[in-house]
């Protein structure tokens, strides 16, 4: 019978050897990308009446400086902020 590692035993990921090192990261500039994609996507959410998960792809792609969205929704037909692909 083959033994098992640590991480294969564990049931949850905060009990795993590596766990520290996962809370201890500075987190400041991932926090201030969340809070400007939660505004992109509040704003494009009421412009274009999106849901708030388009709304949230779509903030990620601009908030990223993507080339284009790919989507075959047709609630992005009138997007302008980014090139529509679908």
């Amino acid at each position: 019978m083959a033994s098992r590692t640590h991480a294969s035993t564990c049931r949850h990921w905060s009990k795993m050897p590596t766990a520290g090192a996962l809370v201890t990261v500075d987190s400041a500039p991932i926090i201030h990308f969340l809070e400007n994609r939660r505004s992109l996507a509040d704003r494009f959410r009421s412009a274009y009446r999106l849901r708030l998960p388009d709304a949230i792809q779509l903030a990620t792609a601009v908030a990223t400086g993507s080339a284009a969205l790919v989507t075959h929704d047709r609630d992005f037909s009138r997007v302008r902020e980014i090139r529509i692909l679908g």
